[in-house]
């Protein structure tokens, strides 16, 4: 009876022709050869399946599957899962590479601190720069501490930075219920391993190249109402860590109290980005679908399981935030599912957000510029602020000035133009592009 690999590294690719061959070069290169490539091709549509296949005849550790039709990334990672013979499992994106020694060093870590995750480094590529990349805790942690140091995002939530235990893997991806996600599936599958995990040990040595700009899992797109369909997704995935790691029961504090700040936390951090995504749609006709969605997988609360009191409490009240500062910035009515909130917590709701969101998740500069242009109307401080950011971006030639105009309602382009119509540009011609834009929206969307 052959025995089993030391390592598996799956690989799921989706449209990564050009980046494949490098891809699964960098395993078969690895200086241990005691390995296992299981390459998942989810329904690619260039000539991905191909190189892989001429990839695995010149090595035969590497296995193939073909999925047909594009199931996403998820799917295409626990079929891996599923088909991985190794003692120890690695994840490995199509456009991604490891370090020749990545599989040796992982290997012979993990064995050696008998962990059951060992997460390392990993270098960033974004264009013609690269960098040192993910949180990492220098050794090892046990128990309690793993989900204690997860709620303060001092480790990482990536699949792919890490070597796990084999059976720990495949438990989990069994154990959870099918779920159709390729956003945010790393955070899902990562806290629930980490949430069963026993030892954690992280290696501050890279590891893995990771190419930001490449992005084969999901390349989303500002005009594509599809793509923010799946962002909306968010919201299911906080409904299912909710539900898997509530039903774990377990009734020690400090396990209670860091799963406590890790739901709040993500409840936070996702519903207030779900919000920016969803009110880039205020003032288009595809305002109340997109409400809609938001509402699908936010406020559903109620249909997961039986969440105890305590989480319901603070889920309700986070929702109701941001339900609120729609109904403020939309002048709509879009009220709760009644099945989950009385009319008395409606009655009682703070709906005024906005510091918390705008200093709380709003990072780049075309959501500021929609938040600010939006808050504008309600605070001289916020008119300031927008005033200020309107005038950094024209003096530092901000390509993000000109997708805001092309994606400015009525409302937005107008407050546009009075901010730098009250300043003095002469002779400028970013700014004299800009207005020219402007004026030539405002006679389309008029």
């Amino acid at each position: 009876m052959m025995s089993s690999p030391k390592v598996s590294v799956c690989i799921p690719c989706y449209n990564c022709a050009e980046y494949i061959e490098r891809c699964i070069m960098s395993v078969r290169m690895q200086t241990l050869q005691d390995i296992e490539i299981i390459v998942v091709d989810d329904g690619s549509k260039d000539d991905s399946l191909g190189i892989i296949l001429e990839q695995s005849k010149q090595d035969s550790r590497i296995k193939v599957f073909d999925l047909i039709v594009n199931c996403k990334s998820f799917f295409a990672r626990y079929w891996g899962v599923r088909n991985a013979t190794g003692n120890y499992i690695m994840f490995l994106d199509g456009d991604d590479y490891f370090e020749p020694d990545a599989c040796e060093v992982a290997y012979s870590t993990i064995e050696q601190k008998k962990a059951d995750v060992l997460e390392f480094k990993a270098i960033m590529h974004d264009g013609d720069s690269s960098k040192e990349f993910c949180n990492i805790v220098q050794g090892r942690l046990v128990g309690n501490e793993i989900l204690e140091r997860l709620s303060r995002n001092a480790i990482g939530q990536m699949l792919w930075n890490k070597i796990y235990r084999g059976d720990l893997v495949k438990d989990v991806y069994e154990s959870i219920p099918p779920v159709n996600l390729y956003y945010l599936e790393d955070v899902y599958f990562t806290t629930l391993i980490y949430a069963r995990s026993s030892t954690y040990y992280g290696l501050r040595k890279p590891l893995y190249h990771y190419f930001k700009t490449t992005g084969q899992s999901r390349k989303f797109k500002r005009t594509s109402f599809e793509d923010f369909r799946e962002q909306m997704k968010m919201g299911a995935v906080w409904n299912y860590l909710f539900v898997e790691l509530t039903r774990m029961k377990i009734e020690d504090e400090v396990f209670q109290r860091s799963v406590h700040a890790i739901l709040w936390n993500k409840m936070q951090l996702y519903v207030k980005r779900s919000l920016t995504l969803m009110l880039r749609y205020h003032g288009n006709d595809r305002f109340d679908d997109a409400v809609g969605e938001y509402k699908h997988y936010w406020f559903r609360i109620g249909n997961y399981g039986e969440p105890t009191e305590r989480y319901r409490r603070f889920a309700e009240k986070c929702l109701n935030d941001a339900l609120g500062l729609v109904n403020e910035i939309a002048g709509g009515d879009y009220p709760f599912d009644h099945r989950m909130i009385t009319e008395q917590q409606l009655a009682d709701y703070d709906p005024v957000v906005f510091e918390c969101v705008y200093s709380g998740c709003v990072k780049d500069d075309m959501s500021k510029l929609h938040w600010l242009s939006m808050l504008s109307d309600r605070k001289d401080s916020y008119q300031d602020d927008f005033k200020k950011m309107v005038a950094r971006l024209i003096k530092n030639k901000k390509e993000s000035l000109k997708i805001f105009v092309q994606e400015s309602n009525w409302d937005e382009l107008n407050r546009l133009l009075d901010v730098i119509g009250s300043e003095d540009y002469p002779g400028d011609p970013f700014v004299s592009e800009i207005i020219d834009t402007i004026h030539y929206r405002l006679g389309s969307v008029s």
